[in-house]
């Protein structure tokens, strides 16, 4: 019988003849790094900049409570409008949290737990 070793941390494996990990610990860390290397950079880029207009969006949310503000105000925030996680005729989402086109210098915002509650 050949040995075998660990595929993360190299140790000798006892028991089975197709094992490839001495716990759990080591298959996580191995998939995990295996994952993290094979996800290409631009991903994680784009999720970076949905995040960050999400929280534009949610701090807009909190500031105005008629939730209407301009283009502009929404350009100056830091938005970048042409990332969003959903969309819908006049409406663009970023997670949880959106805005709905009113006319051609303003926009509502919109929490998706209220609209969602507000058609129920």
């Amino acid at each position: 019988m050949e040995l075998q070793f660990c595929m993360e941390c190299k140790k000798i494996l006892k028991g089975r003849s197709d094992k490839k990990f001495c716990d759990q610990k080591c298959k996580n860390n191995h998939y995990n790094e295996f994952r993290r290397t094979r996800q290409p950079f631009r991903f994680k880029q784009i999720n970076r900049i949905l995040i960050h207009n999400r929280n534009v969006l949610k701090s807009l949310f909190e500031k105005y409570p008629l939730k209407n503000v301009s283009k502009e105000q929404l350009n100056e925030a830091g938005y970048l409008s042409s990332y969003f996680t959903n969309s819908s005729f006049d409406s663009f989402y970023c997670y949880d949290y959106g805005f709905r086109i009113t006319n051609d210098d303003c926009v509502e915002l919109i929490r998706v737990n209220e609209k969602l509650s507000m058609t129920a």
